[in-house]
């Protein structure tokens, strides 16, 4: 069934020297938020280990779109 993203936010990581943004949409604040974080970290990692480091750091902003 389709769903309804009710929450657009887009984030920006910095990790190592690098830094991105990028936005997502999801069902739930939470959702939205770490789609946007995980695009924003494919970006700028490669390779599980960089994947999983800045996955794991704290986002630089996080802006509600809707």
């Amino acid at each position: 069934s389709l769903h309804t993203a009710n929450f657009r936010v887009q984030v920006c990581v910095n990790y190592q020297g690098m830094s991105a943004c990028r936005a997502a949409e999801g069902r739930t604040l939470q959702e939205a938020t770490r789609a946007a974080h995980d695009n924003a970290c494919s970006q700028i990692t490669s390779g599980v280990t960089g994947t999983l480091g800045c996955q794991n750091t704290p986002a630089t902003s996080v802006t509600r779109l809707r």
